[in-house]
């Protein structure tokens, strides 16, 4: 993220104010989401950025640019490095989202009312400051300007989006007695941040279109207000961004797809199961007039539009009915207290490395915390890292505290568990394992993550170092392969060797690890799925990456495979304990054996393959075949009830240490 000099403009504007006795405004914010079309913000936003901020010298400008490539991200670099805009680099999760993350970075940067804009809409300053000025003295309302095309035709004012039906018409034929919801297009908006925590801005999983009508929806259930004010015009080049997968193409697939697979998406969360039967009964009618508005034509020679509609239309009725989870409440403390824990089982020369690094990256972000605490929790029967921890805590950089807490508990459940319940009046909860180590600026970048957007969790990516020579077959079989994603990108499940926790949202979750998975692997795996389904946001943050320290015994093929088994059967288990009922129950067992099953047959029918096939390819086929089989043999165990112990421990532990 890069940006101007905020505070030198904010002081500009506090001081004009003194000079002409005028009332202080809010500070306001341009937000514009971005996708292949940093053309379109060359032309358009750089000069009405430029006019706004002659006349407002503190406004913020935010550009999230949604990935598309990598000339254009390049692009958009350049441009708000010149110009002096707030660029949100993201993964493209839609323009919801991408307007949610833009927000909460002009938020960061001290900006209380916001203009969204589309890249492809062309507006003055005058116009945009007419909505400025009506959500600053109505904070519930969403007002947004009568938009045009170049040739000056209406193209969208106020909506009615009819409850009877789900159909979408301008307010202009309304009739007295019809049911509706008033809606205005996210192409252009302003709202104040009351009204934005209110609603709790654009739900994601909507990705593109309908968002708008949803939102709306929610303003006005809340208690606010959806108006068009006439006295502000936009222009909007519907053609601008026809190129692009992306908001302004009315005649793109992606346009049909999502239309019609949102309408049902909006149904299932917005209204009655009465309304809901309508609403389905009516979706040919609907669709099919949607795709024939300016599309008869191309109908003639072009079947993708009805194909797209369909697709959307199955989509949709495969949702099941239910409502998602309310977002969570988080942290909202500028300097939260942060615990690192660090579970630990008899490996002291890991730890004794550890440590101090630990420390001392809790020292580095000491001014951004109230209080930094290392938490080690021992999982020995004997307690036998507590020399270890004293040592540390005897040279830790001064503020930070370093503590020793013995869980007897055998397994890693108990430990994660102990350390949450200790950790119970903090706001953050940093998890990393004993035989991994931090890359520089690891803390850092987890922090920042979280503030850009205070999300329940944040995930860091884990790369292996091996103390050995990787046997070329689990080389080959990708055995340590993990994801990487950009940061930013929105995940439903994650491992907790490398996690913040946001404990407010955990606490309100009411969460807690499971004990009863003893030994077995997958508690983590439940937790974060939970955590998700409960309205939790788990973003991934790349720079927070730690190093995996994976010993001889490890790389293996046995270990690996083991490991592939273990992961398959822990899936499944979590997958039956998150059933909400024995039905449900019953359809995740029948589910895990089914996947399970073609896991195991398609993994042995690789196997096969690799066995005629010479050299590098047969290698390969053959060790991912065994990766392939083991999961879904694990699977299907799972499915079964029948657990696995990936980290017992023998009956008399050994006494010598690592």
């Amino acid at each position: 993220m890069c940006g101007g000099d905020s505070d030198t403009a904010q002081a500009m504007h506090d001081g004009a104010e003194l000079l002409t006795g005028q009332p202080r405004r809010a500070r306001p914010s341009l937000v514009v989401v971005n996708y292949a079309s940093a053309s379109l913000l060359e032309v358009g936003l750089a000069p009405l950025a430029r006019e706004v901020r002659s006349q407002r010298p503190d406004a913020v400008v935010v550009v999230v640019d949604n990935w598309s490539s990598a000339p254009e991200r390049q692009r958009a670099r350049a441009m708000a490095e010149r110009e002096g805009w707030v660029l949100v680099e993201a993964p493209n999760t839609g323009f919801g989202d991408g307007v949610n993350t833009g927000i909460a970075a002009a938020r960061a940067a001290g900006a209380a009312v916001h203009v969204v804009i589309n890249p492809d809409a062309t507006a003055s300053a005058a116009d945009l400051d007419v909505l400025l000025r009506r959500v600053e003295s109505d904070p519930m309302l969403l007002v947004a300007p009568e938009v045009r095309t170049p040739e000056g035709t209406l193209w969208s004012a106020l909506n009615d989006l009819h409850l009877v039906d789900g159909s979408v018409r301008s307010a202009r034929h309304r009739r007295e007695d019809d049911a509706v919801v008033p809606w205005v297009s996210g192409a252009c908006f302003a709202v104040t941040d009351h009204l934005w925590d209110t609603v709790g801005g654009f739900r994601a999983e909507y990705f593109l279109y309908w968002e708008d009508i949803d939102l709306c929806h929610r303003v006005q259930q809340a208690g606010g207000r959806v108006e068009v004010d006439a006295d502000a015009v936009v222009i909007h080049d519907e053609g601008g961004t026809q190129r692009m997968d992306g908001r302004g193409s009315a005649k793109s697939t992606t346009h049909y797809y999502y239309t019609a697979r949102n309408r049902l998406l909006f149904a299932a969360t917005g209204l009655d199961r009465r309304a809901r039967v309508r609403w389905i009964a009516a979706t040919p009618r609907v669709a099919w007039r949607v795709v024939l508005h300016g599309e008869r034509r191309r109908l003639l020679q072009d079947r993708q539009p009805l194909v797209a509609a369909a697709r959307g239309v199955l989509a949709g009725l495969l949702r099941r009915w239910e409502k998602p989870a309310a977002a969570l409440p988080r942290t909202t403390a500028d300097r939260p207290a942060v615990v690192v824990a660090v579970l630990t089982y008899r490996r002291p020369r890991d730890l004794a490395e550890l440590l101090p690094q630990l420390t001392a990256q809790l020292a580095e972000v000491s001014e951004r915390v109230s209080r930094g605490r290392l938490l080690v929790v021992d999982n020995d029967p004997d307690a036998g890292a507590a020399a270890v921890v004293a040592a540390a805590a005897a040279s830790s950089p001064p503020g930070v505290e370093v503590v020793h807490v013995h869980e007897p508990r055998p397994g890693i459940a108990a430990a994660r568990d102990r350390a949450l319940r200790d950790a119970a009046h903090e706001d953050l909860l940093v998890f990393i394992d004993d035989d991994e180590r931090p890359v520089p600026g690891w803390l850092s970048a987890h922090l920042a993550t979280w503030r850009a957007r205070r999300p329940a969790a944040v995930v860091g990516p884990v790369t292996s170092a091996f103390a050995t020579h990787l046997d070329p077959w689990v080389q080959a079989g990708g055995f340590f392969h993990r994801r990487r994603l950009p940061t930013g990108s929105a995940v439903s499940v994650a491992a907790t060797n490398n996690l913040l926790l946001d404990l407010r949202a955990v606490r309100a979750a009411g969460l807690s690890f499971d004990a009863g998975f003893g030994t077995a692997g997958g508690e983590d795996t439940l937790f974060t799925r939970r955590l998700h389904a409960r309205g939790g946001e788990l973003l991934w943050c790349a720079e927070a990456g730690v190093t995996d320290i994976v010993p001889c015994e490890r790389a293996t093929r046995r270990w690996v495979v083991r490991r592939a088994y273990s992961s398959g059967n822990a899936w499944t288990r979590t997958a039956v304990l998150m059933a909400p009922g024995s039905l449900a129950r019953t359809s995740a067992r029948t589910a895990g054996v089914a996947r399970g099953g073609v896991r195991l047959v398609a993994g042995l029918g690789r196997l096969g393959a690799g066995a005629l096939r010479p050299g590098a390819r047969g290698l390969s086929s053959r060790a991912r075949g065994v990766r392939t089989a083991a999961r879904g043999a694990g699977m299907l165990m799972g499915a079964l009830e029948v657990g696995y112990d990936e980290y017992r421990r023998p009956r008399r532990a050994a006494t010598a240490r690592r």
